[in-house]
């Protein structure tokens, strides 16, 4: 005799059935209430919105995980909204077949590197499971696709090729004065730069002749590198170098000259406690992460400070260990066209922010035109 089915069985199907369809996506018109928070510099300076959470923008962060796959393993277990400490960003702009437009995220939480569609919303572990790092802080891709991590467990950076196989592993030779410890990576025009905290310099990697060139260090009268823990290049080739100890942005031209550093030391605007990454948009805008300060400070090309980024909503919620940052490719639709159907409407330039400690991990912010010179939607 086949038993009754007991009331509970009634109501266990039916929370499954809500649970599985409070998993489907967003409401586009939820998306479009998001109310950003706009900020404004002194002196017209440029108009600063924050969008919030990224994974709200993204179309496919909020497709539901297929019930059968749901049942048998549990809900996937990363995604732009759920990564568990990211810490450096890096775009694709190159090297793998269009339109896909992937942003990679050092997560020291899984531990290892996320790669996110930013067209279509889609997420994956970027690595092999025996290739995966130990201790990814941040990331770098070059025109080739290739993967470039910086791993302080391992002491090396990791080089990936464009579907995740670990190629080799990168090096110098030991140095009398101290172990290589890699904290930030950048490529550009062919050569990989790579904060080395352990000998407090920047080595440059060439990675077309495969060979390792002088380290840069600033001169005597300069005060020296301690912790390079994020790097960035302006579009006229000044390389930044943000330094978590000395609280400042050292300067290197194009040239080798080391310029008078932005910021310095302090909890002024325009002053570091302990910043940690740095990027330059095209425009000539840099940002700098401030994990002690829990805010992003941006400045104009020539360093003068224009205001402060410290809420990720206009609810007044802040950041809270703020790292990486990755300027978004400018042909990604998906978030120009989220951004345009916010309260705000577009911005001429897009930076994403990542918080390891944060509720939101990812933080989309928009740069537009100065104060004064809007357009109708005011970017």
């Amino acid at each position: 005799m086949t038993p009754r089915p007991h009331a509970y069985h009634f109501l266990l199907l039916a929370a499954l059935v809500v649970g599985w369809g409070g998993c489907g996506p967003l409401d586009p018109a939820r998306q479009a209430a998001f109310e950003p928070l706009i900020l404004a510099g002194a002196d017209a300076g440029p108009r600063v919105v924050v969008y919030g959470d990224l994974s709200t923008l993204l179309p496919g962060s909020g497709e539901a995980t297929p019930w059968l796959e749901r049942f048998l393993y549990g809900p996937r277990d990363a995604g732009a909204g759920r990564l568990r400490n990211p810490q450096g960003l890096a775009p694709l702009t190159g090297g793998l077949p269009v339109p896909q437009r992937l942003l990679f995220v050092c997560d020291q939480g899984l531990p290892d590197v996320v790669a996110i569609d930013l067209i279509s919303g889609q997420f994956r572990r970027w690595t092999r499971f025996d290739d995966r790092p130990s201790c990814p802080v941040d990331v770098a891709v070059d025109d080739a696709g290739r993967v470039y991590v910086a791993d302080t467990t391992r002491l090396a950076v990791l080089v990936y090729d464009p579907n995740g196989r670990l190629l080799r592993e990168l090096a110098p030779e030991p140095d009398e004065g101290g172990a290589f410890r890699p904290t930030s990576v950048l490529w550009n025009d062919g050569v990989l730069y790579i904060g080395d905290s352990g000998v407090g310099c920047v080595e440059r990697f060439a990675t077309v002749d495969d060979t390792w060139l002088a380290p840069m260090s600033p001169p005597g009268d300069r005060r020296g590198v301690v912790a390079p823990t994020g790097l960035g290049m302006t579009p006229d080739g000044v390389l930044l170098i943000a330094d978590a100890v000395q609280g400042m942005v050292h300067r290197v031209d194009v040239e080798g000259r080391w310029l008078d550093p932005v910021g310095r030391w302090g909890r002024g605007p325009g002053q570091f406690i302990r910043p940690k990454h740095v990027c330059c948009t095209s425009s000539g805008y840099v940002l700098v992460t401030d994990a002690a300060r829990q805010s992003v400070a941006m400045f104009d090309s020539g360093g003068t400070f224009v205001t402060e980024i410290g809420a990720v909503d206009a609810a007044g919620k802040r950041l809270t260990l703020p790292a990486g940052l990755a300027v978004c490719p400018p042909d990604v639709s998906a978030i120009a066209e989220a951004a345009a159907a916010s309260l705000a409407g577009p911005s001429a330039e897009y930076v994403i922010i990542s918080d390891t400690l944060g509720g939101v991990s990812l933080t989309l912010i928009g740069i537009g035109k100065a104060v004064g010179e809007e357009d109708s939607h005011g970017a």
